[in-house]
């Protein structure tokens, strides 16, 4: 019997057919100062849980630009995992990596593609507020699971302007986009309120006055 419980044990989770176009179930996005923590990741969910993983160290292809590998690893990727530390949020590349997989997102207009995991203690970057995170700074045995069922779970249409503006709102917060001022319109006009942006009064600099003399026909600016 303690024979056949191990066979169980060993036996690999089985897991759908990947959809048409995708090579991997999900792309890990981290910091290289995280690498031996993901590296055990990655570990438990292709072993225990059968899922196919693109990492950085082993699926790059040398030679091939940085952009391109990043773009192809998460077009080919179901889900992108977000490894979210304090090096990550200053990463440049890992930011890269973010905003592509927010354009992966509205053009195939689906949710659960993005998992943030919350790997330590720090502020969550303004492009990723809008997606529930995986608190993964306790057991790793507490929370792999979570993670397991996020990658797992099928992604689902969702309503392309209410996610658009969603996304739209947290990546211009996260650039220094906000408005130098706004106000909204109390009249309503067969669709939602109108908005505008302008540079306020005080910011403008007031219209030159210019005079024509008639008998020359030349302008003098007082």
């Amino acid at each position: 019997m303690a024979a056949v419980n191990q066979e169980k044990e060993q036996h690999p989770i089985e897991r759908r057919a990947l959809p048409d176009g995708k090579k991997f179930n999900v792309f890990i996005s981290y910091s290289e100062s995280d690498r031996s923590w993901v590296e055990t990741v990655i570990q438990h969910l292709q072993n225990d849980y059968n899922f196919k993983c693109f990492e950085h160290s082993t699926d790059f292809i040398p030679g091939r630009k940085i952009r391109e590998n990043i773009e192809y690893a998460i077009l080919n990727s179901v889900k992108t995992l977000c490894v979210i530390t304090e090096d990550y949020n200053q990463s440049f590349w890992c930011q890269f990596e973010v905003e592509f997989a927010i354009l992966k997102l509205l053009a195939e207009m689906k949710e659960n593609v993005i998992i943030p995991v919350l790997k330590e203690e720090c502020e969550i970057p303004g492009y990723l507020k809008p997606f529930t995170y995986i608190n993964g700074t306790g057991d790793m045995n507490v929370w792999l699971p979570k993670l397991a069922s996020a990658i797992e779970l099928e992604g689902e249409q969702y309503n392309h302007e209410l996610a658009l503006n969603r996304v739209r709102n947290a990546v211009n917060r996260n650039r220094n986009l906000d408005l130098l001022h706004e106000e909204t319109s109390h009249i309503s006009c067969s669709g939602p309120v109108f908005r505008w942006k302008y540079v306020p009064e005080s910011l403008s600099i007031a219209p030159m006055k210019v005079y024509i003399c008639k008998k020359t026909a030349d302008t003098f600016p007082f």
